[in-house]
């Protein structure tokens, strides 16, 4: 079952993730499935936030400070972003 997540859900990067940061982009491998995978541009940037447990909606206002964005726009992709990265596991939700 997936989870709901809103802009009240607290995302935090998952141990079993090993990263490092190239310019713009994040390479990632996942310990537990051992896929590698590749963020960039605003994914990256999203990654980076979650270097402390951060609730969605600072995420949401961090991207539009940074970049022009609606903000329905910013806060629909930015769930369905960590959806996809919850069901990776590379992300808990709490």
């Amino acid at each position: 079952m997936t989870a709901k997540i809103t802009l009240q859900t607290r995302v935090t990067r998952h141990d079993s993730i090993l990263f490092t940061e190239l310019e713009d982009a994040v390479m990632m491998m996942s310990i537990d499935n051992g896929e590698y995978y590749n963020l960039s541009a605003v994914s990256a940037d999203i990654w980076k936030t979650l270097e402390t447990p951060q609730l969605v909606q600072a995420i949401c206002e961090h991207l539009m400070q940074v970049y022009e964005v609606d903000q329905g726009i910013c806060q629909n992709e930015t769930i369905a972003f960590i959806q996809d990265l919850h069901k990776l596991g590379m992300v808990t939700l709490t």
